[in-house]
């Protein structure tokens, strides 16, 4: 933030104005130095070049201790507003918990820090001015010599020379200051610049890519992760470890494990935030890989743990560039499960005045307004109740019945009746296949963390797993004798019998 800040600020307005200044007053330094030794015939040609000599050595000396201890003052700024930031964010649970004297004493030594840093750097331009001053000394020492030897100069010589000895040192003086800050300027620039050697992102578009409006990729949803390795940077460990794994289309599959077991990490590989080392991850055949990061993202939708959510009207959170009519958002918003009259409310910076339930359901209503095949949920019903979940798995059953669905849960219950699981740990999949079947692996992973919960809470997540089964069964069958594809594969036991019925 500092750096599009205050180092922008320096750029465009502070350095340029210190430069143009520098570059004026040095050039009619230089020039009052020549002219006055040319008048002179040579007699002031030594204490000028001495003086230039001093001067050149004090502002290099001073500029270049002073831009490196500019240049740490600045990095100092980035950990403040970080923390700033947090405390910001997290008030409430430092009041509760009553880390205020902690946090009180971090910041002041981040504060104390960076402030240490910039006396340090003015007391540098300071003692450079000082010593910029003692070329006055030289001139002063010039005039009294040509005050004792006048009878052998030109009166006018003389005074012209005594005038300029008092002179040119003040203009050096300001040059040097001048050249001071300009060189403590450059720090700025120099962050900046620091941005251009950044690793870039892949190309955004490719000449091969499938065009954004074509129904023809993706059309069914099947997604394969094909030993794919993944590490944050390089000379970490892999936070994936050739992770592999095949979901077929309109299959809801669930992603649960521990914390750092590497979750959110298959999200952050399915859209590209961080390029995998290896493997491959293929949508419907197609290598994600191969494609421009513009259309290898615009095949998944993602609804976030956060809700995120811009200052404007739900209407426009739905829809900044306003590429649906008012009809479709009313018909969208209606179907998950909000009023239409909430699309003309005002939403506060984050959503603040929105219940997060409503927040959640307003990312379900702007999946519903640009369906994709392929639905991601990282943990997006963490912060709800037991009940908001539920009216969210209705909204999934009944309004993405032909999107491949993958949801990363850390309650059981939320995924347990999904047609599959995969169960994560150290990077790799540990398990994955039917919940039921999971659970009945009397050494397996799911079947520990479902046993942790207590045998009456393992006792009713197996019952809904074998509900979960059976439904999956049934409508395949279903399906299958109606030669439709528009069967919901996950649905309650009893829905699923009421279809069969009706195709018999």
């Amino acid at each position: 933030m500092s750096r599009f800040t205050g180092d922008l600020q320096i750029i465009e307005q502070t350095m340029w104005a210190e430069l143009d200044a520098t570059l004026q007053l040095g050039g009619f330094a230089l020039v009052s130095i020549v002219l006055s030794v040319a008048f002179q015939g040579g007699l002031l040609a030594l204490p000028a070049v001495l003086m230039v000599g001093y001067l050149c050595f004090v502002m290099d000396a001073t500029g270049r201790s002073s831009r490196e201890v500019k240049r740490m003052a600045n990095n100092a700024v980035s950990p403040i507003l970080s923390a700033l930031t947090e405390l910001r964010n997290g008030a409430p649970m430092i009041r509760a918990m009553q880390l205020e004297e902690y946090f009180g004493s971090r910041q002041r030594a981040l504060i104390e820090e960076w402030a240490g840093l910039s006396f340090h750097q003015k007391a540098l331009n300071s003692w450079g001015l000082v010593q910029a001053s003692y070329s006055a000394l030289l001139s002063l020492g010039v005039a009294l010599y040509l005050i004792a030897t006048r009878d052998e100069h030109s009166p006018a010589l003389v005074a012209l020379a005594i005038t300029y000895a008092y002179v040119v040192p003040y203009y050096i003086s300001i040059v040097a200051q001048l050249y001071i800050a300009c060189v403590t300027s450059l720090t700025a620039l120099e962050r900046l610049l620091e941005f251009l050697h950044l690793p870039q992102e892949a190309a955004r578009t490719k000449p091969t890519d499938p065009a954004a409006g074509d129904a023809i990729w993706p059309a069914a949803g099947r997604v394969e992760f094909r030993d794919v390795c993944v590490r944050y940077r390089p000379g970490l460990p892999l936070v994936l470890d050739r992770v592999s794994f095949c979901l077929a289309a309109r299959e809801r599959a669930g992603i649960v494990g521990r914390t750092g077991a590497g979750k959110s990490t298959l999200m952050i590989a399915l859209f590209r935030i961080v390029e995998p080392m290896g493997g491959s991850i293929s949508i419907d055949g197609v290598n994600l890989l191969d494609l421009g990061l513009a259309r290898a993202r615009q095949a998944t939708t993602i609804i976030p743990q956060d809700p995120i959510l811009y200052k404007g009207t739900v209407a426009h959170n739905l829809d900044p560039f306003g590429d649906a009519t008012a009809e479709r958002h009313r018909d969208v918003v209606t179907r998950a499960r909000l009023p239409s009259s909430m699309l003309d409310v005002e939403v506060q910076n984050g959503g603040a005045n929105i219940s997060a339930g409503e927040r959640q359901l307003i990312c379900f209503a702007r999946a519903l307004l640009h369906p994709r095949r392929l639905l991601v949920l990282d943990e997006a019903t963490s912060n709800l109740d037991g009940a908001s979940d539920e009216a969210i798995q209705t909204l999934l059953r009944s309004e993405f019945k032909k999107t491949t669905l993958l949801t990363i849960a850390h309650r059981l219950g939320t995924v347990i009746d999904y047609t599959s699981i995969i169960v994560m740990g150290g990077g790799k999949v540990l398990e994955h296949g039917p919940p039921a079947e999971l659970l009945d692996q009397p050494d397996g992973v799911l079947a520990s963390l479902a046993r942790a919960l207590g045998p009456t809470e393992f006792a009713a997540l197996r019952e809904r797993a074998l509900d979960g089964t059976q439904g999956h069964e049934i409508c395949a069958a279903a399906a299958t004798a109606a030669d439709v594809d528009d069967v919901e594969p996950t649905v309650p036991t009893d829905v699923a019998l009421r279809i069969v019925n009706e195709v018999r």
